[in-house]
């Protein structure tokens, strides 16, 4: 299993390695569709920071 954290995510170049690492491993995967949940996933997390930071 791979992890990354989000600042490593934010880093073109460890987001290029994991590009790479999902073809290679991962040839039946789509890497355009997995980089794009990722962000939608990242973008739910921050969101989710935010209504815990300010609560109504």
């Amino acid at each position: 299993m791979l992890s990354l954290t989000i600042m490593e995510w934010e880093d073109v170049k460890i987001r290029n390695g994991f590009s790479e690492y999902v073809l290679k491993n991962f040839p039946s995967q789509n890497v355009k569709e997995v980089e794009e949940q990722v962000n939608k996933w990242l973008i739910y997390l921050r969101k989710e920071r935010e209504n815990v930071k300010t609560p109504q």
